[in-house]
């Protein structure tokens, strides 16, 4: 998958690469090509996870912090 990745650099997000590389490689090895889309949209799903954790610790520390006189 990652040799999909790298080869489909000028596509933005590579959205679309992660998901066909799976696919392929599912049904490379015999199993069902539903297999590679849904192992797919889980790391997906993990990415935006923690995406969504960065983003709220980066708000957290912009905050502006009150300083005791």
């Amino acid at each position: 998958v990652q040799t999909v990745r790298v080869a489909s650099f000028f596509i933005p997000g590579n959205v679309g690469t992660q998901e066909a590389g799976y696919i392929f490689l599912t049904g490379l090895m015999g199993f069902e090509p539903s297999l590679g889309m849904a192992l797919s949209l889980l790391k997906r799903l993990r990415q935006l996870f923690w995406t969504a954790v960065g983003f709220g610790v980066w708000g957290l520390l912009r905050r502006p912090v009150a300083i005791p006189k």
